[in-house]
């Protein structure tokens, strides 16, 4: 088993995270590894609207700063040690948390499993699942009512 390093926690702001994040730096603690926090902030254009770009440049700028502010927020809240790196990306969730932990050559993902429930499930699939389907390394899953 190769020695883990980089650990990727990606965070869902909608939701109560401290479950997932306090296995993640448990994790981190014992191996001596860093933490990487990450935030998708969905891209309309992957659920099939189309905003036209004048429309809303004046306010995207706006929104990513505060969901900066937000995650940013979140990690100083929920990270005691402070040593976290945090990013927010733009994009499909489950395809921006695979390629940033290609990118960043984690070791491994720390997700939580609460997501969406019935007919959005159905209809949108679960952003867990597909990263563990699709992760170049181990997953571990917390789910909120195992913790």
């Amino acid at each position: 088993m190769s020695k883990i390093k980089k650990i990727l926690c990606p965070i869902d702001l909608s939701i109560d995270n401290a479950f997932v994040v306090e296995y993640a730096t448990d994790l981190a603690h014992s191996c001596g590894a860093k933490i990487s926090c990450v935030y998708v902030e969905s891209d309309t254009n992957h659920i099939g609207f189309h905003i036209p770009s004048g429309a809303i440049s004046d306010f995207v700028g706006e929104d990513e700063d505060d969901t900066a502010k937000t995650l940013k927020k979140f990690v100083r809240k929920n990270f005691p040690n402070g040593d976290v790196d945090c990013t927010v990306l733009i994009g499909y969730p489950a395809e921006e948390i695979l390629g940033f932990a290609e990118k960043e050559a984690i070791d491994l993902i720390v997700i939580a499993t609460q997501s969406k429930k019935g007919l959005n499930r159905l209809l949108f699939g679960s952003v867990t699942e597909k990263v563990v389907r699709g992760a170049v390394c181990p997953v571990l899953t917390v789910h909120p009512d195992e913790y």
